[in-house]
């Protein structure tokens, strides 16, 4: 390492992801986890830069290293 490492910021977490390829299906919902708690703007942000690549697709973002699950009993 040739200096300190800088924390990551939210808005430079988008950067970071990488997508192969989503198969969303009508009435999905792309769930985002960030592991840092969100300032106001940098939520607004980040879902700014999601609805304007998914203009079409719901989104949830996550902070704070929440997780969300749904469990479901086959019929």
């Amino acid at each position: 390492m040739t200096g300190p490492e800088r924390p990551m910021t939210a808005a430079g977490l988008l950067d970071t992801v990488e997508v192969e390829r989503l198969a969303l299906q009508p009435g999905d919902i792309l769930v985002f986890k960030c592991p840092m708690r969100l300032s106001d703007a940098e939520y607004t942000e980040i879902y700014e830069r999601i609805k304007e690549r998914l203009p079409d697709t719901e989104a949830m973002i996550l902070e704070g290293g929440m997780d969300i699950a749904v469990l479901r009993a086959e019929p």
